[in-house]
C-alpha cells in the first residue's frame, strides 16, 4: 500500500486531498511569537492578508 502524505505549502485542496486520499499536513507560520498551524489556525486568506499588512515578517517551521 502507498500513502501520500504532503504539507499544506503544497496548496493541495482539503476537498481534493479528501478526494484522492492524500494526508495534509499543517505547515507551522510564525508571525514574531506566535505561530499558527496553516489551514488550521489561520485560513490561506487571513494569511494572504497578514502578508499584506502586517509589519513582522512571517517565516515557516523551515525556516
Amino acid at each position: 500500500m502507498v500513502k501520500i502524505v504532503t504539507d499544506t505549502g503544497s496548496d493541495v485542496t482539503p476537498e481534493l486531498a479528501q478526494q484522492l486520499g492524500i494526508t495534509l499536513v499543517p505547515v507551522y507560520l510564525s508571525f514574531g511569537e506566535k505561530v499558527y498551524r496553516d489551514g488550521v489556525d489561520m485560513s490561506p486568506d487571513e494569511l494572504y492578508k497578514r502578508l499584506e499588512t502586517d509589519p513582522i515578517h512571517q517565516m515557516t517551521s523551515g525556516t
